[in-house]
């Protein structure tokens, strides 16, 4: 795994996007995250901050789950799945990196 991705944070917009995608409650990401409910709640809503290493460990927890947040780009930010090993379904991008988006 790459320093990018071990160290990636997440948007409350993505946080709530990577819940859905995994089925994950505010309570089932905080544990995996190693924090409170509340925080992660209330981050998600925009009305309260997480540090920095609150940030990687929710980056950690989704890491862990095999996703990733999509930068910010012409079709706005996003989460997807990191893809498997196997070719089936990749996409290749310009520079030939895998990406699976779910």
């Amino acid at each position: 795994m790459s320093i990018m991705k071990s160290r990636q944070t997440f948007s409350p917009a993505q946080c709530r996007a990577g819940r859905g995608l995994l089925d994950w409650s505010a309570e089932d990401l905080a544990r995996r995250a190693g924090l409170e409910s509340e925080a992660v709640e209330l981050f998600e809503r925009g009305e309260g901050e997480l540090s920095d290493h609150e940030r990687l460990a929710l980056g950690r927890a989704f890491g862990q789950a095999d996703v990733i947040a999509k930068a910010e780009g012409a079709a706005g930010e996003g989460v997807r799945f990191r893809c498997p090993k196997s070719p089936l379904g990749a996409m290749h991008d310009e520079a030939g990196s895998r990406e699976c988006w779910a």
